[in-house]
């Protein structure tokens, strides 16, 4: 069994994650669950590490991420198919990816602004801005153009936003393979309306770790070497809305049934080894944990704004009882 599979028949009969339990109850209520629940796929927080001196800023914070990565969309996509094989769904979104703020978006607004006040001859050595941008912000300061016009202030943001680099060299030079192009295509476009349905997630996917099996290794970065295709596919991992529809919602609640009474006859024991449990939430839920958790008397389903922690059961949802801790 795949780690990005849950444990449907409770074969292991090991505790869950309160998020991979509230996703489940989700999906039982609604038959529909997204990335959306922003603290819902995102992992739990763990102790804060220290950047040794010798680690670049940016190659730590990648080392460390604790937000959304491709582990949520494989999970989506398995438990989708594991649920109701049939009828599951899964689309993506990135709307707004291309524009000011957007995520495959850099920010020259300070170099620009910057760059007007400058003498002539300190404008000739920078090397900060490209063509474009100097060319613009020149004729800004020889009168041609005024930031007061409105189309010529949309000009300047365009310009202090263009594409981020991996996605410019893999995208618009097209120094990646023709199925990723052809994909991030569909899913990004300059403002909104890109979409990727149930198809192009599992090409996508399958696209992703197939280039994986093979790790690339530089005399900078060691493993964590990125190429341009690398580091633009996880950064659209880390920032799509992923939505998830199931039909029926038969097997999610059997499997619920059963694992409720098994946590309420004590039947449970230890920390899931597959689903998101196992995949991306466990730094939180221990063994120590999970034992601790056979003082609740009951799992029920709450809305995110009321998921509760106590001391002796920090990571299972649990109902305000007189039996429960």
């Amino acid at each position: 069994m795949s780690i990005f599979n849950i444990d449907i028949e409770n074969e292991y009969r090991q505790y869950l994650d309160e998020k991979e339990l509230f996703i489940l109850y989700y999906l039982s209520k609604t038959q529909h669950i997204s990335t959306m629940w922003s603290n819902v796929f995102v992992p739990n927080p763990r102790e804060e590490m220290v950047r040794p001196d010798t680690t670049p800023e940016e190659l730590f914070n990648r080392i460390t991420y604790r937000g959304q990565s491709v582990i949520v969309l494989s999970y989506l996509f398995n438990l989708g198919k594991t649920l109701d094989e049939v009828g599951f769904s899964v689309y993506c979104n990135a709307d707004y990816a291309l524009i000011e703020g957007g995520f495959l978006t850099d920010d020259f607004h300070k170099e620009m602004y910057a760059y007007l006040e400058l003498p002539e001859e300190e404008r000739k050595d920078n090397k900060t801005l490209n063509k474009e941008q100097i060319d613009f912000l020149e004729d800004v300061i020889s009168g041609k153009k005024r930031l007061a016009d409105i189309s010529v202030g949309m000009q300047f943001t365009k310009l202090a936003n263009p594409p981020i680099e991996c996605y410019r060299e893999a995208i618009l030079n097209k120094n990646a393979d023709k199925d990723f192009i052809e994909l991030v295509n569909k899913l990004v476009t300059d403002y909104d309306g890109g979409r990727w349905d149930t198809e192009e997630v599992e090409k996508f996917l399958e696209l992703w770790f197939t280039k994986n099996k093979t790790i690339e290794i530089s005399e900078d970065e060691g493993i964590f070497y990125e190429n341009h295709q690398k580091k633009l596919a996880r950064l659209i991992f880390e920032n799509i809305d992923i939505h998830l529809n199931i039909r029926s919602t038969e097997k999610v609640d059997a499997f619920l049934k059963d694992y409720i009474g098994l946590f309420k006859n004590n039947e449970l024991n230890g920390v899931s080894r597959n689903g998101l449990t196992k995949s991306a939430l466990a730094s939180l839920l221990t063994p120590r944990s999970a034992r601790s958790m056979r003082c609740a008397s009951a799992v029920v389903w709450v809305a995110p704004s009321r998921l509760t922690r106590t001391r002796n059961c920090p990571s299972v949802a649990i109902l305000n009882s007189p039996g429960a801790c």
